[in-house]
């Protein structure tokens, strides 16, 4: 939730070649489809586009590891690894 009530969804994530910030409203109905898999309320119309950016990346690899690390003797211990920005701050959970 945003301070003015509302829901914020995102980000999804493209590779591109040229500097862009244009909300592409080709990805729209795609967009929705992802978002209806965990909000099955939600309509198509709900959806506004808001902003767009970009996130660096220097190397394709994933964007990050979730791993408990009792093998190291460390039982209990969640290592999150690589979690660039937004990671776990745009889950709603």
């Amino acid at each position: 939730m945003d301070l003015g009530g509302g829901l914020r969804l995102g980000p999804d994530e493209e590779y591109i070649e040229d500097t862009d910030y244009q909300v592409k409203e080709t990805k729209n109905l795609a967009f929705f489809e992802s978002v209806k898999k965990f909000l099955p309320f939600i309509e198509l119309e709900d959806l506004t586009a808001d902003i767009a950016g970009i996130r660096p990346k220097l190397k394709d690899y994933d964007d990050f590891i979730i791993r408990e690390e009792s093998n190291k003797s460390l039982g209990g211990l969640i290592n999150l690894l690589g979690i660039e920005s937004p990671g776990f701050t745009s889950s709603l959970f």
